[in-house]
């Protein structure tokens, strides 16, 4: 016979899991259309200012996310990884690296802050 409290933990992992499994392909979705499209200056503000307040991530990482797609407010300009290694005297790696980073930030942050990306989402998933 199964503990209770057991399948109570088995069923609480297994839903934590589909949630976030949920949340990694909405972001996944949503940065890869923004890389192809142009989406509302709005929204596009509403994600700057979500990037901007994620735990854990360094300055640096957030500024290189921001620039790659194009996310400062008044300056909405996409600029590649070679673009941002060379002016900050790196390899594209490495800001391929911060951009990853800040990507996996995103969907580990929490529920009512991930409404905003699930109505940008829905706005343009259709």
């Amino acid at each position: 016979m199964i503990d209770n409290r057991l399948l109570k933990y088995s069923n609480w992992r297994w839903y934590n899991i589909i949630k976030f499994t949920d949340k990694r392909d909405l972001v996944g979705w949503l940065l890869d259309y923004m890389k192809q499209h142009d989406i509302l200056n709005i929204y596009k503000e509403q994600i700057y200012y979500l990037v901007l307040n994620l735990p854990k991530k360094t300055d640096l990482q957030k500024e290189r996310f921001i620039r790659y797609y194009g996310l400062r407010p008044t300056k909405f300009k996409r600029e590649t990884l070679s673009a941002i290694a060379r002016e900050q005297h790196c390899t594209p790696n490495a800001v391929r690296g911060s951009v990853v980073s800040i990507r996996i930030g995103m969907f580990r942050i929490l529920d009512e802050k991930f409404s905003i990306l699930e109505k940008i989402y829905a706005e343009y998933h259709k």
